[in-house]
């Protein structure tokens, strides 16, 4: 992964998405990425409802 401001977080036990304005990935931890059933490639620059799109009904 290319070094970002976000690199703090890379090594976090914790898992950390960053999500823009419009609702995009921005940044992606790995310990995001493990739990997530996308991938992080998948992830990044898609909608976060796009993805999570049940979540839109609550």
């Amino acid at each position: 992964m290319p070094y970002s401001e976000y690199h703090i977080f890379d090594d976090m036990l914790e898992g950390v998405q960053v999500i823009d304005r419009e609702w995009r990935y921005c940044y992606v931890n790995t310990s995001a990425s493990i739990h997530a059933k996308p991938s992080r490639e998948e992830m990044l620059g898609t909608i976060l409802m796009e993805i999570f799109f049940r979540a839109s009904n609550t």
